[in-house]
């Protein structure tokens, strides 16, 4: 059933700008919040506006792109399409593209499975028995490698090959970060950076300096020389991003970024290492969150939607859009896509929602390699029943 997108604004717009004000204002590690920023980060958006003139010779400061304006979004895509129901029933409301179709976790009488399908469906069989009850997991971009979380130990192996899975110790605290060449994972455990080899050997932790802790995810710069992590004086509220140069004798991870009275959760590098991707959730009631970049040198970040809440943001292969659930005003999760790059026209950030049906929840929306598709967790509206579904994006 098609229902019209307009739908949305009854339902909740989660790019609305008048939620910035609770995500917590943002700012450069020692330095205040500049004025532009504050300004962004009022009751209601303020338009952009134009910087101190350059002196002669200087480049032009860009401008920052703003979300959309919820009262110019008035005209969103017109059909936002009914979902197509595959035949997954996922044991943990999850789903992960691998190869050219999916992955989900199942589970029966012998214990957790990881079980492959085709694009539309049709099941391929088992990939991996987890030995255990799986309390996280994770795929890599590539498919090359699967992780997860069981028995209080974080585990990995390389799908295709027939081999015992590497114990590679404690549970991290967040989600471990593959190095582009595949060769290496770093993690969060015990508010410390831990780097290890894929096979388990050569293990170092990293601290952080000025007795900054470590918690959540992390991320591999594109050139793989250094990690980035979630920092702040407590390993359960990190309010800022970190980065350790691991090319010196002695690295440490020190604050790039900060953010003020606020959280930070998920952490990600774009595919062509422009950007980290981050959400901000504000520490005030009713709490706020933004979802956010941040270029890897600190130099700048962008605002690309705001929520009651916001999870599972995923960078789409081709590195032009993200995708995330969002909580709407009326409570519900839904899934939806935003551009990374403000329209032309309009000087915003694109936001649409991908999918609808009345009384549904739609959950961690993950796109496949050809960009063409996302598929999702469908549930109801009490956050039972978990199915996956598909649609198609463009």
């Amino acid at each position: 059933m098609l229902r019209f997108a307009t739908y949305a604004l009854f339902a909740g717009l989660i790019a609305c700008p008048l939620f910035a004000q609770d995500a917590g204002e943002s700012r450069e590690a020692g330095k205040p919040a500049p004025a532009e920023d504050r300004e962004a980060l009022t009751e209601r958006e303020a338009p952009v506006r134009d910087r101190k003139a350059p002196e002669p010779g200087a480049p032009a400061a860009p401008r920052r792109p703003q979300p959309p304006d919820g009262n110019k979004l008035v005209a969103p895509p017109p059909v936002v399409p009914a979902p197509a129901m595959l035949a997954i029933l996922p044991a943990d409301a999850r789903v992960s593209p691998f190869g050219d179709g999916v992955l989900v976790l199942e589970s029966g009488a012998a214990g957790d499975r990881f079980v492959s399908y085709d694009a539309d469906g049709k099941v391929r069989g088992p990939v991996r028995d987890a030995g255990g009850k799986v309390e996280r997991w994770w795929v890599s971009p590539d498919s090359e490698h699967l992780t997860w979380v069981s028995g209080g130990h974080l585990w990995t192996v390389v799908p295709a090959a027939k081999m015992l899975p590497v114990d590679l110790g404690d549970a991290p605290a967040g989600a471990p970060a593959l190095s582009p060449d595949g060769k290496r994972f770093a993690f969060v455990r015990n508010g410390k950076l831990v780097v290890v080899t894929a096979d388990g050997q050569s293990p170092k932790e990293i601290g952080a300096a000025d007795g900054l802790l470590l918690g959540g995810g992390a991320a591999w710069s594109l050139d793989g020389k250094k990690v980035f992590a979630l920092v702040g004086a407590a390993a359960n509220e990190p309010d800022g991003i970190g980065a350790a140069d691991l090319t010196g004798e002695a690295p440490s991870v020190a604050r790039v970024y900060q953010a003020t009275n606020a959280t930070l959760s998920t952490l990600a590098l774009s595919p062509n290492g422009l950007w980290l991707m981050f959400v901000q959730t504000g520490r005030n009631e009713p709490r706020q969150s933004a979802l956010r970049l941040l270029s890897p040198d600190g130099s700048e970040f962008r605002t690309l939607a705001r929520a009651p809440g916001i999870e599972d943001a995923v960078f789409a292969p081709d590195g032009l859009h993200a995708y995330f659930s969002g909580r709407a005003a009326n409570g519900l999760w839904q899934a939806w896509e935003c551009g990374l790059e403000p329209d032309v026209r309009t000087g915003e950030i694109p936001v649409r929602r991908i999918v609808e049906e009345e009384n549904r929840q739609f959950l961690r929306p993950v796109v496949g390699r050809d960009g063409g598709f996302a598929w999702f967790v469908r549930q109801d509206a009490g956050g039972k029943g978990a199915e996956v579904g598909k649609v198609k994006l463009r």
